[in-house]
C-alpha cells in the first residue's frame, strides 16, 4: 500500500473524526483508482447506507467479493464484508444455541492465508479450549494492525490456552480497542496497553479484574457481568474475598455497566439472591471516579437506599442509567427518590413484564390455535429478553400490543390443577409479534433460543386466519 492510501485510510478508520463517510468515500475512489475491488466494495455499502439495498447491487457486492478472496471463503455464512473490512464469527462443530453451524470451522486459517487477511477488523470465537487455542494462536502468528475487536465465547477452563498466548495476542493486535470475553477463566492475564472497551461475561473470565491480574492502564468502558448464567449452578459463584478483590487496577474507567447483574436467586425462585449489584457498587473503591454508570432493575425498596448511598460517593458522576424498574417494584419518582447534586438521571417507568430473573423454572403460556390440537408453548423468559433488548425500539402499535397481552398474563392464573384459559384478541397477539427480529437467527440464538416458539406461533397465526377467531390462552410450567 503506498503512503497516500495508508493516510486516505488512517482519515477514514478515524473513528472520532467528522464526515468520516466522506473519507471512506475518498478511500474508496482512491482504492478503485488502484485497481483494488476494495474500493467497489466500499463505495456499494456507502450507496446501501444512504439509499437502501437493491438485488442489483447485492449481486455485484457477491461477484466482488468472490474476485478479492475466492468464491467458497466469500460466501461462508460466518464471514461479514463491511465498507471493504473483514469480520468473522467462527461457530463451533455442532449445534450453537438451537441453531446448526453452516460455517467452515476452518475459515479463519483459509482467511489468514487469502488477499482479505490484512484486512481483518474483528473475530468471534465460540467453543471449548482446543477450538478456541487453535484459532488464537493463529490470530498471535502475526501482526494484525486492523483488528480492533476480539470476542471470545468459552466453556469452562480448566487451563487456559490463552495462558500461553497472552504476550503473543498483545503484540499481534498492537491496536485493540474491545474485547468481549464469556465463560470462566479464559483470560489468566491479558494487560493490553491500548485496550479501551470490555465487555465480561463471568467473574474469573479475566484475571485483571478479578483481582489476580495485572492492570489494564487504558480501560475507559467496562460492562460487567458477574456471571453468566447464576441460575445454572454451572460456574463458580464468587466468594466474600474475590468480591473485595473485583474491578482493581483500572485508573482509566470512567463508565461503568453492572445493567446484566440484576438479582438471580441461588437455588430457585423465592430463594435470597447470591449477588446484588447494588451492594457490590456500595463496596467498590472506584466509584468515586466514575463518569457514568447503568444499573440493572432496583427491585426493592433496600436496592433504592443501597444505589443512593453509592450515589453520595460519587463526585464524579455525569449520568446515572436504571435500564428499568420491574412492575411491582419502587416507583422512583415517588419515595424514596434517587438523587445526585450535578448528574443527570435517567430512570424509566415501570416495565409492564416481570423480572427475567424471577421466571418460576420454564414459565410459560400455552396457546390454543385452530390446527394445532395440543397448542404452542411459548417460554414469557424468552418473550421478556425480547422486551429487554427490543420494546423501546419497537413500533409503536407492537410495543402496545406486547402492553396489553402482560396486562391480560396478569389476570391468567397459572394451571396447577384445574386448568385456567381465557380469550385474547389473536389479532393483538399477531400484532405484538410483527417483528423482522423473530426472523433474525443471530438475533435469536444471542438473545433468547426460546424467541424461536414465539415466530412459530406468530407464523401459524399468519397460515390458520387470525381474525377469524380469538386465541385462548393458559399459562402453566414447563417443568
Amino acid at each position: 500500500m503506498t503512503e497516500e492510501l495508508a493516510a486516505l485510510e488512517r482519515a477514514a478508520l478515524s473513528s472520532g473524526a467528522t464526515g468520516d463517510r466522506d473519507a471512506l468515500a475518498v478511500y474508496a475512489d482512491a482504492l478503485q483508482a488502484a485497481h483494488d475491488p476494495r474500493g467497489e466494495l466500499i463505495a456499494i455499502d456507502l450507496h446501501a447506507d444512504a439509499h437502501g439495498p437493491s438485488e442489483e447491487l447485492d449481486r455485484r457486492r457477491a461477484r466482488l467479493a468472490a474476485t478479492w478472496l475466492g468464491e467458497p471463503l466469500a460466501a461462508d455464512p460466518q464471514l461479514a464484508i463491511r465498507h471493504g473490512y473483514l469480520e468473522l464469527e467462527l461457530e463451533p462443530p455442532g449445534e450453537r444455541a438451537g441453531i446448526a453451524a453452516t460455517g467452515d470451522p476452518l475459515a479463519l486459517a483459509k482467511l489468514l492465508a487469502s488477499p482479505g487477511a490484512p484486512y481483518l477488523r474483528a473475530l468471534v470465537v465460540h467453543g471449548n479450549a482446543e477450538l478456541i487455542g487453535t484459532n488464537l494462536a493463529l490470530l498471535a502468528a502475526e501482526t494484525r494492525p486492523r483488528l480492533v475487536r476480539l470476542a471470545v465465547h468459552a466453556g469452562p477452563m480448566q487451563v487456559s490456552p490463552i495462558q500461553q498466548l497472552a504476550g503473543a495476542l498483545r503484540r499481534a493486535l498492537p491496536e485493540l480497542d474491545t474485547l468481549v470475553v464469556r465463560g470462566d477463566r479464559v483470560f489468566p492475564a491479558f494487560a493490553h496497553p491500548r485496550l479501551r472497551r470490555l465487555r465480561v461475561g463471568g467473574f474469573a473470565a479475566f484475571a485483571s479484574l478479578a483481582g489476580t491480574g495485572a492492570a489494564m492502564p487504558a480501560l475507559e468502558e467496562l460492562d460487567f457481568s458477574v456471571h453468566r448464567n447464576l441460575a445454572s449452578g454451572l460456574y463458580p459463584l464468587p466468594t466474600v474475598a474475590q468480591l473485595g478483590r473485583m474491578l482493581r487496577g483500572v485508573p482509566a474507567l470512567r463508565r461503568l455497566d453492572l445493567s446484566r447483574n440484576e438479582p438471580v436467586p441461588a437455588y430457585g425462585y423465592g430463594a435470597p439472591p447470591v449477588f446484588e449489584a447494588t451492594e457490590f457498587l456500595r463496596e467498590l473503591a472506584i466509584k468515586r471516579q466514575l463518569t457514568h454508570l447503568r444499573m440493572p432493575a432496583l427491585l426493592e425498596h433496600r436496592h433504592v437506599a443501597q444505589l443512593q448511598a453509592s450515589l453520595d460517593r460519587m463526585p464524579a458522576l455525569a449520568e446515572l442509567e436504571v435500564v428499568r424498574v420491574a412492575l411491582g417494584g419502587p416507583q422512583l419518582d415517588g419515595e424514596p427518590p434517587l438523587r445526585h447534586p450535578s448528574a443527570r438521571i435517567v430512570v424509566p417507568g415501570p416495565s409492564e413484564w416481570g423480572p427475567r430473573t424471577h421466571q418460576r423454572g420454564r414459565d410459560a403460556i400455552c396457546v390454543e390455535v385452530r390446527g394445532h390440537p395440543y397448542g404452542i408453548v411459548v417460554e414469557l423468559a424468552a418473550g421478556v429478553r425480547l422486551m429487554e433488548e427490543r420494546f423501546q425500539q419497537m413500533p409503536a402499535p407492537a410495543r402496545a400490543a406486547w402492553e396489553r397481552l402482560w396486562h391480560f398474563l396478569d389476570t391468567v392464573p397459572l394451571g396447577e390443577g384445574a386448568i385456567a384459559r381465557a380469550a385474547f384478541p389473536a389479532t393483538t397477539l399477531a400484532e405484538a409479534l410483527a417483528l423482522p427480529e423473530l426472523d433474525d437467527a443471530a438475533f435469536v440464538a444471542r438473545v433468547a433460543p426460546g424467541l424461536a416458539a414465539w415466530r412459530t406461533l406468530r407464523d401459524v397465526l399468519a397460515v390458520r386466519g387470525r381474525f377469524a377467531v380469538p386465541a385462548m390462552i393458559r399459562r402453566h410450567y414447563g417443568w
